[in-house]
């Protein structure tokens, strides 16, 4: 159907703030805090996905997507039945029926780009932006502690690796160590779950995919051949002046 990824990807924004809408009002069985950051991360996963998908054409994506359907699917299981919680299951259960098909109407690419970025790479951006949302999910009925601090830590760690700073490649190989630490100031299955993911993170970031995501011009002990006329006026001279 024509324009079926317009109607996936809006019917994905509804389901999610429909879910979030859920926490916020009704809370239990999580924290008031837990709940926010629960419904924080909905909106940035669908955000993401959502993006890729429009324009992108991304696969990655699209299984993004379909990962925030199953996360909300859970929330609104471990949730007592309210008139809330039938419109939020409701916007769900539309969103994943259009979202039932993977090639949303042929929208999304079914073959790797001409440059795709290192499997390894994504994978350590999709572990930071994860960890956040699955730690709270697995806090209940428990106060979040310090897990108002840390998400943000993690968040502007992750924001950092996709801008790609000079301090990006350090900061993913550094601060997950840290963070994992922190997180043993956690209560509950959170503390594991937030330490399992930043402990993750740490192999990946030192990978040679993850340096090349964010270094990408030039190998160390490279060299690239230029053609003589591209080289700079005082180099051509010198050569020259040697022949």
């Amino acid at each position: 159907m024509r324009g079926r990824h317009l109607w996936a990807c809006g019917t994905l924004l509804a389901s999610v703030m429909g879910t979030a809408t859920l926490l916020v009002v009704e809370p239990e069985p999580w924290h008031p805090t837990t709940a926010v950051i629960i419904s924080a991360c909905l909106v940035i996963w669908a955000t993401v996905a959502v993006v890729a998908i429009l324009l992108e054409h991304s696969r990655l994506g699209y299984r993004l997507g379909i990962f925030v359907l199953v996360f909300s699917a859970v929330i609104a299981v471990l949730h007592r039945i309210s008139p809330i919680w039938w419109i939020a299951v409701a916007l769900i259960a539309v969103s994943a029926l259009l979202t039932t098909d993977p090639t949303l109407g042929g929208w999304v690419r079914q073959r790797t780009s001409a440059a795709p970025v290192p499997a390894r790479a994504v994978v350590l951006a999709l572990v930071l932006l994860t960890i956040p949302g699955l730690t709270a999910l697995s806090i209940l009925r428990s106060d979040p502690g310090s897990l108002s601090i840390l998400v943000p830590l993690d968040l502007v760690l992750l924001f950092a690796y996709v801008r790609r700073p000079a301090f990006a490649l350090a900061a993913v190989r550094i601060v997950p160590l840290g963070l994992a630490i922190a997180g043993l100031t956690l209560a509950g299955p959170g503390r594991w779950v937030w330490i399992s993911g930043q402990l993750a993170a740490l192999p990946l970031a030192w990978t040679r995919e993850v340096r090349l995501a964010i270094r990408p011009l030039i190998e160390r002990g490279t060299k690239v051949i230029i053609p003589p006329e591209l080289a700079p006026a005082e180099i051509r001279e010198m050569l020259e002046g040697k022949g």
